[in-house]
């Protein structure tokens, strides 16, 4: 079971305790998942259970609505808890998701919907000093820059902020989208901002070398960063190239990243006592229910606040949990960083050979949807249909998306290559037989397939799996069934990803088809 997600928050000015389930209600509606969930009961709809608690104690009152969602072995069980709490001298809205899944960034995180409803329902809500918002704050003269820098410096400050430079003209008006999509995405995770040229001068000055923020970039800033400006959890630069023009891509790289370092706040014992208190009552209210022959599994698995008192076992775990993440993150820094390297040795060596920088190097970008454009729109023999494209979410979410960027960038750039040659008549054989030739920077020939088994071919359930469209100058019907394809990660389960094709670089279209790109459970074989 892993802590994927967590926003807490306080809202003094609101009854949190009244709103929580009528904003839960439409949360399920919104994604077509509506369930007649009932106060001290634990309902169940298809693959989903709902249940409603309500305790009141010494501390205060506490109002919890859970939402248990099995989706099967590849995406696994997600756990969704909202809890809203009525202290005496605070209003608390916390929800936290948990997922039983080895690879939780292949499934979907849905909490930022309901959670930007509640920040909407009419209250004050703040993290610490900051109050939220669910729109970016621009920065763009004095006060608005010195306010931002003072909050960067806060010592007690308790949300990350994201800061953008959005550029000018237009430039700037495609950073204020992403920006305002980012803040939706982020709702009580993250703060953002949005800084024009002007402010970007000054505060880079203020930052200095190791958090600059390049021109049409991002960063994230963690609490704690500015004393602590090397540490490598605290803050994440993305660059605007790493960007495509899908406007939610900055926030869900940024919610990923947040989940990944999971530095989630500090929470006061009477909270964590409180919660518990819910936890409690709604994990028995499952457990009766489970008792008296109810097909509902029982979710006791749960990660949860510890009860108080438990102190130094929750600091040896903190310890553990903090060392992993340094190594994991570490690790991905390395690979990042040898991966760029690649790129930038590669496109050194093609630009001497061929006297200027080679198109080919614009397709490496750092998303797989930035990849799919850029060779749409520069490729000049590769054909991409908008229906190829299939659950690419699922891959980006994949904390070795950026590597399936770079190898998916590679094919495209192997296969232009390819397809130049087979149409000059400069080279006879096929795209394996291309790849198999090892030239410098080419796609591994051991990672293409040109055809499927024999027990695949025979299950005609597995056959239409492979049917994609096609132009009709290849097939009348404008589709076919394909079985080349390009296994990007070869190994690793249901979300790796898969590339199927058809080469007619010899017939009428004198192209490459792409049927398919997304993750291989789409695609099963007959062994899978």
């Amino acid at each position: 079971m892993a802590h994927v997600y967590r926003a807490i928050w306080t809202d003094n000015s609101l009854n949190v305790c009244a709103v929580l389930p009528d904003e839960f209600r439409e949360w399920l509606v919104n994604r077509g998942s509506e369930i007649p969930f009932e106060l001290g009961k634990a309902v169940t709809v298809g693959g989903r259970t709902a249940t409603w608690v309500d305790v009141t104690t010494d501390l205060g009152q506490v109002v919890q609505l859970n939402l248990r969602e099995e989706r099967g072995a590849e995406i696994g069980t997600w756990t969704t808890t909202f809890t809203a709490m009525q202290l005496h001298d605070h209003n608390v809205q916390w929800v936290d998701i948990n997922a039983d899944v080895s690879n939780v960034w292949a499934g979907f995180v849905y909490a930022p919907r309901a959670v930007r409803n509640l920040l909407l329902a009419g209250g004050t809500p703040k993290i610490g000093r900051d109050s939220l918002q669910v729109q970016p704050r621009e920065v763009d003269d004095q006060r608005s820059l010195k306010d931002l820098i003072d909050g960067l410096k806060d010592e007690y400050r308790e949300i990350p902020y994201l800061v953008l430079r959005i550029g000018t003209l237009d430039e700037a008006a495609m950073g204020m989208q992403r920006a305002t999509r980012a803040s939706e995405t982020l709702a009580g995770l993250a703060k953002v901002f949005v800084v024009d040229e002007e402010s970007a001068y000054f505060l880079n000055g203020v930052l200095g070398p190791e958090l600059h923020i390049n021109e049409l970039g991002a960063r994230l800033f963690m609490p704690g960063v500015m004393e602590d400006k090397e540490n490598a959890r605290l803050s994440f630069q993305i660059d605007e190239e790493e960007l495509d023009d899908n406007q939610k891509t900055l926030g869900r790289l940024m919610l990923r990243r947040i989940g990944y370092t999971s530095i989630w706040p500090e929470i006061p014992d009477d909270w964590k006592t409180l919660k518990h208190e819910a936890d409690v009552l709604r994990k028995e209210i499952v457990r009766a229910r489970y008792v008296s022959g109810a097909h509902h599994a029982d979710d006791t698995s749960e990660l949860t606040v510890p009860a108080v008192g438990d102190a130094s076992e929750i600091k040896r775990l903190r310890e553990e949990l903090e060392d992993m993440q340094n190594q994991a993150l570490n690790a991905s820094i390395l690979n990042e960083e040898s991966e760029n390297n690649a790129h930038r040795y590669y496109t050194k060596l093609m630009t001497q050979l061929l006297g200027h920088e080679p198109a080919e190097a614009t397709f490496r970008r750092g998303t797989i949807p930035g990849v799919i454009q850029v060779a749409r729109e520069q490729a000049h023999h590769l054909k991409i249909p908008t229906s190829a494209e299939r659950n690419i979410e699922v891959l980006e979410r994949a904390l070795t998306a950026k590597s399936w960027a770079s190898q998916l960038a590679n094919l495209f750039v192997t296969m232009e290559r390819y397809a130049r040659a087979s149409i000059n008549n400069n080279f006879s054989g096929n795209f394996l037989q291309w790849c198999e030739r090892g030239d410098d920077g080419a796609f591994a020939a051991n990672k293409i397939a040109m055809q499927e088994s024999q027990l695949t071919r025979a299950d005609q359930a597995l056959v239409h799996a492979r049917t994609f469209e096609v132009d009709p100058l290849v097939d009348p019907s404008g589709y076919m069934v394909m079985v080349c394809h390009a296994k990007i990660q070869a190994t690793g389960g249901g979300v790796i990803p898969r590339v199927f094709f058809h080469d007619d670089t010899k017939g009428a279209t004198r192209k490459i088809h792409i049927g398919f790109i997304g993750p291989h459970e789409l695609v099963p074989t007959a062994t899978f």
